[in-house]
């Protein structure tokens, strides 16, 4: 299928937006991050992973890539990963323990696996991987913050669907709140709310979101506070709704 989208968007200095869509639906964000040692954070689908090579080779202008990481094992996440590794022999996937159980039988090498809280070094940045089991789904769930610049690379989390600028300035919450409970891809309850909790309370300066657009400014942190608290009353409402057998 021909995309119907297919850009690369300089956020800020050494952090490019690629942006790829098969129909005007839904599109898939990946990022790169070029400095002393280069990153790119998701693979997207192996369906549009020639346009996001394309894209990536202009941005990283001759420079290898370093690392590629994500979130949590599946095709838009890391669904690419042996195309990409054809392309760059040399590049290391980091990831948390869990996902690199899943990818044990993937890869020719073994994975970087990084504990909870510990960082990457690339240079002027740092990447800092967040434990997130079960959100926004599966088991190897893992977050990266960007502990310089304040970036938070927060997956599905944040998303929105449809075609949009590659960055706002203003908190879409009720749009990613009908978006997320509609698609029902990310649950409810204790774990989760203590996830959400945690991000609410990190410094963000850019919400850099696996589907829609990236937030920035003051917005960010506004943002993930609506969606923690939204996301905490569902949850309880949908507990009193349960009743013992």
């Amino acid at each position: 299928m021909a995309l119907c989208l297919e850009r690369s968007t300089q956020l800020r200095q050494d952090l490019w937006q690629i942006t790829t869509a098969e129909t005007s639906h839904f599109a898939f964000n990946c990022y790169v991050i070029a400095a002393q040692k280069t990153a790119l954070i998701h693979t997207g689908k192996p369906s549009q992973f020639s346009a996001t090579l394309s894209l990536l080779k202009e941005i990283l202008a001759g420079k290898t890539l370093d690392y590629v990481l994500f979130s949590h094992v599946e095709a838009d996440e890391c669904g690419a990963l042996a195309a990409l590794l054809q392309a760059y022999p040399q590049c290391q996937v980091v990831c948390n323990k869990v996902a690199a159980i899943s990818l044990k039988e993937m890869l020719h090498q073994p994975p970087l696996i990084l504990d909870d809280q510990q960082t990457l070094n690339l240079g002027a940045y740092q990447l800092r991987l967040i434990n997130t089991p079960h959100f926004p789904h599966n088991w190897d769930g893992h977050l990266w913050y960007e502990t310089q610049q304040q970036w938070l690379f927060s997956s599905d989390y944040c998303s929105l669907g449809g075609i949009h600028p590659a960055v706002v300035e203003e908190p879409l919450a009720d749009e990613m709140l009908t978006f997320m409970q509609q698609g029902g891809f990310i649950a409810h309850g204790g774990s989760v709310s203590k996830v959400t909790q945690q991000l609410a309370q990190l410094p963000v300066s850019l919400i850099a979101t696996m589907h829609g657009p990236a937030t920035q400014g003051g917005a960010c942190n506004q943002l993930l506070r609506s969606l923690h608290n939204a996301w905490l009353d569902r949850g309880q409402a949908e507990l009193k709704a349960i009743t013992y057998l």
